[in-house]
């Protein structure tokens, strides 16, 4: 009995880390791309990070330049596939969008010093 927990405690592991390795995968593909967290913004909540999850390398950018529609990046690292995970104060983002669906976009550049934008959309709410 003892073994079959065991077990269903392994499987039960691999299947946990494999699904937080592929959310934290933007795109699998070539393009840049990029995931916001929450993908639904909610005006009257407390919540204090917008986090933004890439594709893009992360020792490939010089994290100094990051925004997000301008606001610059409280902070930024790598995640357990070696892309750049951003991290943008809520308030400063609540800041600049209004209810419906609203576009961000993280800008920055690489450090071969070209630059890049890549968007995408998320839900605001009252």
């Amino acid at each position: 009995m003892r073994k079959s927990y065991l077990v269903v405690a392994c499987v039960l592991m691999v299947v946990i880390c494999t699904g937080l390795v592929m959310a934290n995968k933007a795109n699998e593909g070539d393009e840049l791309c990029i995931t916001i967290s929450p993908n639904t913004l909610v005006l009257s909540s407390e919540d204090t990070i917008v986090t933004v999850h890439s594709n893009i390398p992360y020792y490939s950018v010089d994290r100094l330049s990051l925004t997000l529609n301008g606001i610059p990046a409280t902070y930024s690292k790598s995640d357990a596939c070696g892309d750049l995970v951003v991290k943008f104060g809520r308030a400063d983002v609540k800041d600049i969008v209004e209810p419906g669906i609203a576009t961000l976009t993280l800008s920055g550049t690489f450090n071969d010093g070209s630059d890049f934008a890549v968007s995408d959309t998320i839900t605001v709410r009252e």
